[in-house]
């Protein structure tokens, strides 16, 4: 069946977006008295940036459900084992 898709969907409505820039509020950056050793290191306590496993281990242990074991060893859930076992279904006793 060859059905052109203007028939299923009529004339779709052309998207409109108004926008408008606002100004940052706020005072301006104030760098006297901050060594770089100093912001270097305030920039690194931040988690979004010097963290990023927790990103990954969220995803991979509670994206299917289909995980078994999965990679995290001991108290602090440290990922260093050696494998991680799935399962091929939700209702199966068998995986990878």
């Amino acid at each position: 069946m060859d059905l052109p898709l203007d028939v299923l969907l009529g004339k779709t409505p052309k998207m409109t977006r108004e926008v408008q820039t606002l100004k940052a509020k706020g005072d301006a950056l104030v760098r006297e008295g901050i060594t770089i050793a100093d912001a270097v290191k305030r920039v690194l306590h931040l988690p979004t940036v010097a963290e990023k496993t927790f990103l990954v281990t969220i995803g991979d242990r509670s994206v299917t459900g289909m995980v078994a074991r999965d990679q995290m060893v001991g108290p602090w859930q440290v990922p260093v084992a050696n494998c991680a076992v799935t399962t091929a279904s939700l209702d199966s006793y068998y995986g990878e």
